[in-house]
């Protein structure tokens, strides 16, 4: 489950074209859920990228500001 997440996070903000729609769209979503176990999990998988630090600065920054704005 944990690597479906880190995979739908990295075609998100990979994604220059379409970004600030599939963020507000996964933010959207992911409270709607209003599961803590979905949003502790996709918390997991931002820091284990960022951690990795495999992506460029710009998805990196990306991901700071995903997990700014699920936590």
């Amino acid at each position: 489950m944990k690597e479906r997440y880190k995979q739908q996070l990295v075609m998100i903000v990979t994604n220059d074209n379409h970004y600030d729609l599939y963020e507000d769209s996964f933010i959207s979503k992911l409270k709607a859920s209003n599961s803590s176990k979905v949003i502790t999990s996709y918390l997991a998988a931002i820091n284990e990228l960022l951690a990795e630090g495999n992506l460029n600065e710009v998805g990196l920054e990306r991901l700071k500001q995903l997990r700014y704005l699920v936590s």
